[in-house]
């Protein structure tokens, strides 16, 4: 599963097509045939770029994981992506972009804002209560 709107790049050969996501602390790459979009399982994967030289491993078919804690800083970071699987090898290019983080801007769904709509929908609830009880004592008054 691809997480939305984590940091991604693209790459496609006539054999392969990857997807590369930084997902947190790691960089997970997604490797399909070109042609038949089936995952490409069993795969031995080296990515090479100025701040990372790695072997991916396989945590499901066509699904290879490596460490991405040295993507922390935003910025371009070309990716050489070499792969071998069975007969086929093939070298793909990647930039993986990282945009500088946009100040004061807040996550949309962030915890506060649900404790903050959580909290004035119970206040709301509570003032009609007391408002329901207070005409309901005044109606047998009269």
């Amino acid at each position: 599963m691809i997480v939305a709107g984590a940091p991604r790049a693209s790459a496609g050969t006539e054999e392969f097509e990857l997807v590369a996501v930084l997902e947190g602390k790691k960089l997970t790459l997604y490797l399909d045939r070109f042609a038949t979009n089936e995952p490409v399982a069993d795969a031995q994967i080296e990515v090479d770029s100025s701040a990372l030289k790695a072997v991916a491993t396989q945590i499901a078919p066509g699904v290879y994981s490596l460490p991405g804690e040295v993507f922390a800083k935003p910025g371009k970071y070309p990716l050489a992506i070499s792969v071998q699987a069975g007969d086929s090898s093939d070298l793909l290019t990647v930039t993986l972009d990282l945009p500088q983080p946009v100040a004061g801007a807040a996550p949309v769904n962030s915890w506060s804002n649900w404790a903050v709509g959580g909290a004035a929908g119970a206040l709301l609830l509570v003032g009609a209560g007391f408002v329901a009880l207070r005409r309901r004592k005044q109606n047998r008054r009269n």
